[in-house]
């Protein structure tokens, strides 16, 4: 009693800093018992952006591909580029960190984003270097993000960090959106949130907290959609705040970046202003009623005379308009494009960026994200920390000085000389930072010299010409003023590579992908761009060897590992399959492409309960998803369960009535039934969908359905003449 008197006595005798320690000892004890316990039994994901392993005894540095399930939910979180580095840079080296979103990515194909073309022009020039660009950007993600990357990128010692980044600011986690959590809250709600999800209860927590929330969008089409219904016009409040973090954010990796020593670039953004029109114009103004009557005459007018040709009339309309109100994104873009046709580009650039700016869908980085790099660069006088103005840049070197579709190939994203300018102002910058005994008076390479380093081919171009294509098919761009100018120029551009997939072509094609391999033989993505090219032109043998050999160089890389299962799941080599794309999964276990790939890799072998466990999984994961229902309805038909796989193929259609796979194989099916109406109502449909496609054009112009339609498309990855053959992602 008396000890227990004496304790007492000393614990009032203490110091207040030193009670509040005692009292709050006995839960931080529980609570890192319980993070043991979590950790141990395998809950929770690493927190860090870089995961360490060994590669032939030296400690690397990889992605960690689950990083970003810590701010967004997982089935709409996307994942890094694979990368690896040696953990301790060695001598000579020199290493390049660039930060960004899915414009620094590199997208819409990466393999020839700005980062790779940095890394050939500096190779090229000082060879007695060994340039290390780390490219830590990919999409969906913004400042509050990139601020944790940027922590576990000051441990590496990085030489210079390229940062090229703002795009996302409102439509990102923390934005204006509540699909991540709460709509733009103060920076230190955010930074508590970011700090908390470090450890495996706050991830648990915060995995709870997504859940007990409405129904999360399950994948990007989704979400765009979300997005879509909550437009945010220019002056919003929630604007402020935004502006704010990011501006918190950014001063946040400055400092982070010139405390580990490292030369910092900081980016103006680029936006597509002369050939993208606003996603959401907004609504009509707020005028008495006689007053918006000649507004929305004047508008319709002047777009209709400006379509016919009448540049001057147009104008007038629009200026008639423009008296009356003035914050409007779609006259703006109007009046913008018509001063533009009479020649007056000030008049022009000023209209198109106010267009930008007042576009309620917030995907490009307005005037005040840019107002607000620039701010940062000016508060540090520091000769470690410059402003590349890659806005005035594109600008400069664009016809009549405003960016357009000549380097941007949508809102945002590059085109590749696109990519090779900003690539080439990043180089110019960094030339001053190469050490003195390394520098080098050779030129710089030309673009073309860049696109044959990188393989960049015709092939290359077309694929890319019609992906992007069907793009912009999607209701977001179809939303544009000028989709159909857009649309047009893709068509001719398609048109105009023809002969790149001509069979005549391939050996040339083919050297282009040998040569460049042969200069960067260590370069996994050459051997997976060069194992895309060989399955478009059925060499599978060939494809499988260069994915192969690609995951030689890249045991960790995920899209090689998934290719190559995609390609082996066949029958008669499906357990090899599943060797790959169980790697694949456990990299991305919230990816419900690669859990139907299992699944249809279980039907090949004969494991029907194994393989409808993974579907199931799949569509839990993304009940939308096209790949997975029809994957499941492959294997539902495989086993004689046509009904089960009917009913997979006409849900899809609820979720997404312009699926010409879901149309295509219900027609099929019904023209096997001999149910001759139905099947004609969906090969119509696909034909709505495509126009050319040979199958449903055969089918309805036969006398005789049921015969000319008796052989379903194969599966996915074999050759078919029914089906277009879906390629791997």
């Amino acid at each position: 009693m008396a000890t227990s008197l004496s304790l007492t006595i000393a614990r009032r005798c203490l110091p207040f800093p030193a009670k509040l320690a005692l009292s709050i000892l006995p839960g931080l004890v529980v609570l890192g018992a319980v993070e043991v316990v979590l950790r141990l039994t395998g809950c929770g994901y690493p927190a860090g952006f870089f995961l360490s392993t060994d590669r032939a005894g030296q400690k690397t540095l990889i992605e960690n591909t689950r990083f970003a399930w810590r701010f967004m939910p997982q089935q709409t979180a996307r994942a890094p580029l694979s990368f690896q580095f040696p953990e301790d840079k060695p001598h000579n080296h020199f290493r390049i960190f660039v930060f960004g979103e899915s414009a620094a990515m590199g997208d819409p194909e990466p393999a020839f984003g700005f980062s790779r073309i940095l890394q050939v022009l500096l190779e090229e020039r000082y060879p007695a270097l060994r340039f290390e660009v780390i490219n830590t950007a990919f999409p969906a993600i913004n400042s509050h993000v990139i601020r944790e990357i940027a922590r576990g990128c000051a441990e590496c010692d990085g030489d210079v960090w390229i940062v090229y980044a703002g795009n996302n600011e409102v439509i990102g986690p923390y934005g204006a959106t509540p699909a991540f959590g709460s709509t733009a809250p103060p920076v230190q709600v955010v930074r508590v949130a970011a700090f908390l999800s470090r450890f495996r209860i706050g991830q648990c927590l915060g995995g709870l907290a997504r859940k007990l929330r409405a129904r999360q969008p399950a994948n990007s089409a989704e979400m765009t959609e979300l997005l879509l219904s909550r437009p945010i016009a220019a002056d919003d409040p929630v604007l402020r705040r935004i502006y704010a973090n990011f501006e918190n954010n950014l001063h946040a990796l400055v400092r982070m970046g010139l405390n580990a020593r490292a030369r910092i670039l900081l980016n103006t953004m680029v936006s597509n202003l002369k050939d993208c029109a606003p996603f959401v114009e907004g609504e009509p103004p707020p005028l008495p009623p006689e007053k918006l009557a000649v507004w929305q005459t004047s508008l319709a007018e002047g777009t209709r005379l400006f379509e016919e040709g009448n540049t001057e009339m147009a104008l007038a309309r629009f200026q008639q308009a423009y008296a009356l109100a003035t914050n409007h994104a779609g006259l703006q873009f109007r009046l913008g494009r018509a001063f533009l046709a009479a020649g007056d580009t000030n008049s022009a650039k000023y209209h198109l960026q106010s267009a930008r700016d007042m576009d309620a869908f917030r995907a490009r980085a307005d005037s005040k994200v840019n107002e607000v790099i620039r701010r940062v660069s000016q508060s540090y006088r520091h000769e470690r920390l410059s402003l590349i103005d890659a806005e005035q840049a594109f600008n400069t070197s664009s016809p009549y000085g405003i960016t357009g579709a000549e380097l941007m190939c949508d809102h945002v994203h590059f085109s590749f000389s696109g990519n090779y300018l900003l690539a080439r102002l990043q180089a110019n910058a960094i030339s001053k930072f190469i050490p003195h005994q390394s520098e080098s008076q050779a030129e710089w390479l030309d673009q073309e010299a860049c696109a044959r380093r990188l393989a960049f081919t015709d092939w290359n171009r077309y694929r890319f010409a019609t992906a992007l294509r069907r793009q912009i098919s999607g209701n977001l761009f179809r939303r544009q003023i000028n989709h159909r100018e857009q649309d047009a120029r893709l068509q001719n551009e398609i048109q105009s590579l023809q002969n790149a997939i001509k069979p005549d072509a391939m050996p040339q094609q083919i050297a282009a992908y040998r040569e460049a391999i042969s200069a960067m033989p260590h370069d996994w993505v050459l051997y997976d761009q060069l194992g895309n090219y060989l399955l478009a032109h059925a060499d599978r043998a060939g494809a499988a060897a260069a994915w192969t050999n690609a995951i030689q160089i890249a045991p960790h890389a995920f899209t090689p590992l998934y290719k190559l299962g995609l390609l082996l799941n066949q029958p008669e080599t499906a357990s090899q399959a599943l060797t790959y794309l169980l790697k694949a999964e456990r990299l991305r276990p919230a990816s419900p492409e690669i859990h139907a790939a299992i699944g249809t890799a279980f039907t090949h072998i004969g494991k029907p309960a194994d393989a409808d466990r993974q579907f199931k999984l799949a569509i839990a994961l993304d009940p939308a998803s096209e790949h997975a229902r029809i994957a499941w309805a492959e294997s539902l038909l495989n086993r004689g369960l046509t009904n089960d796989a009917r009913q997979q193929l006409e849900t899809l259609l609820m979720f997404n009535t312009n699926s010409l796979q879901a149309h295509l194989r219900l027609a099929l099916f019904y023209a096997g039934q001999n149910q001759t109406q139905n099947a004609t109502k969906h090969f119509t449909e696909v034909l709505r969908i495509d126009p050319n496609n040979e199958t449903a054009r055969r089918c309805l112009s036969s006398s005789n359905t049921r015969s000319n339609t008796a052989t379903r498309p194969e599966e996915p990855g074999k050759t078919s003449n029914l089906a277009p053959k879906p390629q791997p992602r």
